[in-house]
């Protein structure tokens, strides 16, 4: 799949599932793009939502793939991405990053 910067055939069986679950576009577009690289545009949810051709994920495939993103999420973590964050501001600007550990706090 190389230069493919569509969905694999996983990836659109995951979102049909969650779209039949009730998930938000948003939410599930950044489920599939955490770490993904090339991104995928909100477009290719659409498309998948249109499509009846496509069979959603089983719950445990769902599981599978939450658990593989979660694992990713854990080795990077938010505390190590905001520290990041605050380690590339510019001298005497405390307000980057502000927002971001006001949520996560």
């Amino acid at each position: 799949m190389a230069g493919d910067k569509g969905l694999t055939a996983l990836e659109k069986r995951i979102v049909k599932a969650l779209l039949a679950k009730g998930e938000r576009n948003q939410d599930i577009h950044a489920l599939i793009n955490y770490e993904r690289t090339p991104t995928v545009n909100f477009g290719r949810i659409t498309t998948v939502k249109k499509d009846a051709t496509i069979q959603p994920a089983s719950d445990e495939e769902i599981e599978i793939f939450q658990e593989a993103k979660a694992k990713l999420r854990s080795r990077y973590g938010t505390e190590s991405l905001l520290r990041r964050a605050a380690d590339a501001r510019p001298r005497g600007d405390d307000s980057c990053g502000d927002h971001l550990q006001q949520q996560h706090l």
